[in-house]
């Protein structure tokens, strides 16, 4: 084979290596949800309380499950950070809008537990070696189990909504809302749909 040959089949060759990395790297980036991070100031119009039932009753008779919802109007925008991946259209001040709230809208504390405390080095080392079965799940679920999944804990009149991580910051306390209360609070947006998580009352 020719010196040129040789040349010309090295090219293609690198071609498409490079094609095929890049390719690769694209398709990892498209699986991730790209997001803006807007934090605003908002009036709260209305509020909706609603409390869902774990069973499928008219009377529930076991705790309920609060999912509460209201109308907001955005007061001022203080930042909004852009995912260069994608453009959302931009909120607007004075706009009103749906929102709902992760935490309800009732006295609520947010409240993490360290994953580090959970799981102690002495006991991964105990049982690392032990070969872990398949889990089993069972084919339905008891009213009991059922309760126990869509239960939020009620503790000294608060709701107390539990999460999980490695290092953890202090718990946060949220007082409620009423109707009329401004509030400062940080999102994620997707282009739908506002969901208000932690949040500080500001008048």
């Amino acid at each position: 084979m020719s010196t040129k040959n040789v040349l010309f089949w090295a090219l293609i060759g690198l071609i498409l290596i490079n094609g095929c990395t890049k390719s690769a790297s694209i398709s990892k980036e498209d699986r991730a949800v790209p997001y803006d991070e807007v934090t605003m100031e908002a009036t709260i119009l209305s509020l909706t309380k609603l409390d869902l039932c774990p069973r499928e009753e008219e009377i529930c008779s076991v705790a309920t499950k609060p999912s509460d919802h209201g109308d907001i109007r955005i007061d001022k925008i203080i930042e909004h950070k852009r995912n260069p991946e994608i453009e959302y259209d931009s909120f607007v001040e004075s706009q009103e809008a749906r929102a709902g709230f992760v935490y309800t809208a009732r006295p609520a504390k947010v409240r993490c537990v360290s994953l580090e405390a959970q799981i102690s080095e002495q006991y991964y080392e105990e049982n690392k070696s032990i070969e872990k079965e398949e889990p089993k799940l069972p084919k339905s679920l008891s009213d009991s189990e059922i309760e126990k999944l869509n239960k939020i804990p009620i503790e000294d009149g608060y709701y107390v909504y539990t999460y999980y991580t490695a290092k953890c910051p202090p718990e946060k306390v949220l007082p409620g809302l009423e109707e009329g209360n401004r509030i400062r609070f940080t999102l994620q947006y997707v282009g739908y749909g506002i969901s208000v998580g932690e949040y500080e009352i500001i008048s």
